[in-house]
Parts: structure tokens; sequence; C-alpha cells
């Protein structure tokens, strides 16, 4: 079983997009998909027209807390042609009450002990807090969007520099697939920073270039390769795929 997080601590840069349009491009290949939408704010989970199950009243924060011992397929939702474990409201307060629990980094790699998929991916929140540092350390794999901008590139030092100590403080390997650049503009600014890093950091040899349908199909409640499968970016999600399918960037 593989283990993906998705993450950037930096906002607004595609990190949920690419989650949902990954998991649907990796069901689209025949893999067995699971996306663990751990982001209080719930776009994943709205992002697949699922809004509803963010008011759940047992939820993800529950298991991860360990109120909750019944098995983690009662809250594991049909999406598309993959599954869905939501996000809920009460992942806010859980945050704060696993900053308080002893081995408080290893909640969400107990309960991906109890799945059976061939890609489990999980949408990570925006921040650097304890429920990135348990998708890390229970995923040991990491795909990060960023966009081609200067905030975003500082952004990114952060981030490795989050995975530098995860990885000393619990002895383990965290890879990086892969550095996706996303919602791209044609301007000189985004062919600028691109070039910059290109040799420096395991970027992607393509692009997540800005379209107005991705955000249409978010709002429809569905991925890109239900909304438009020709569209042209959906073919560079199934790109990833097959990056990911291959171990990540070379």
């Amino acid at each position: 079983m593989r283990k993906i997080a998705i993450a950037n601590q930096k906002g607004g840069v595609g990190k949920t997009t690419t989650a949902i349009n990954l998991s649907a491009a990796l069901a689209e290949r025949d893999r067995k998909v699971l996306l663990i939408d751990l982001d209080p704010q719930g776009h994943a989970t709205e992002g697949l027209g699922l809004a509803s199950a963010y008011d759940a009243e047992i939820s993800i924060a529950d298991y991860l807390v360990g109120r909750v011992k019944a098995p983690l397929s009662e809250i594991i939702l049909d999406a598309e042609d993959f599954y869905l474990i939501p996000s809920n409201i009460s992942l806010f307060a859980a945050e704060q009450e696993l900053s308080g629990m002893k081995r408080r980094e290893f909640m969400l790699s107990n309960l991906m002990d109890r799945v059976d998929y061939d890609y489990v991916l999980v949408d990570c929140p925006p921040n650097l807090g304890v429920l990135v540092d348990n998708a890390l350390i229970a995923t040991r794999e990491i795909i990060i969007p960023i966009q081609a901008e200067d905030t975003s590139l500082r952004a990114l030092g952060l981030l490795f520099d989050q995975l530098n100590a995860i990885e000393r403080s619990f002895g383990i390997k965290i890879k990086i697939l892969g550095i996706l650049p996303n919602i791209v503009l044609y301007d000189g600014v985004s062919k600028q920073t691109l070039d910059s890093l290109k040799g420096k950091l395991p970027l992607t040899p393509f692009q997540i270039k800005k379209r107005v349908e991705i955000k249409r199909a978010w709002r429809d409640g569905k991925s890109i390769l239900k909304y438009n499968p020709k569209l042209d970016m959906a073919d560079n999600y199934r790109r990833l795929a097959d990056l990911v399918d291959q171990g990540g960037v070379k």
C-alpha cells in the first residue's frame, strides 16, 4: 500500500485540487484509492460534492483522538471511482486535543494499519501543525504543490525544514515524489521562477496551468477527469499518476 501526503503550509497553491484529481487519475488506472481529507476546512470533502458529511456526528477526528474504536469503514464514503474519509468541523478541536497526547504524531499511522488500498492520499491542512506531522509520519512520501511565485518558494523552505526535523526526530525518511507547479500563468514571472528552480529541486516535468474549468469542476463536486476528461490539464493529472506509479521524479 502506497501512502502519499499532499502538503504545503502555504494556502492557495492547488493542494486540494491536486489531491482530488490525482486520486481520480489513479482510480482511472484501476487502482483502489482512498483519499483522506485531513484539512479541518474540508475543501476536498466539499469539492467532491459531500459537504453534508462535514457535520457528521462521528468523524476522522474521533478516531484520531481515540474516542471511537469502530471499524474505519463506517466513515469511508464513495466518491466517484475512489473512496473518501471526509473532513469534519471537529478536526479543529482535535488538533488541539492531539497536542497534549502521548505519541500524538502516530495516531494516523495507527488508523492506516486498519485499511487496505493500493493508494492512500492525505490532503493536509495549510500549516505545519500536529495533523501535518501525523500525515508525514504515516505516509513517508509527499507531493508538494507550489505556485510559481516568490512567496510560495519562501514557504517551501519552511516545509523542507519541517521535513528534516521530522526525519531527525523520528529516524525516518520522507521521500519527495515531486514538486508540482500549480495554477501556472502565462507570464514572465512564472517562467523566470520555474527556470530558476530547474536542476535544484525535483520539479515535475509538467505543470498544472490555470484553467477556469478546474475551479468549475470543484464547484460541481467532481474531479476534472469526470467534469471534462478531455481538458489538457486532465492529461497532466494522468501524467502525475504515471509519475507516482513510477516512484516520483528521478
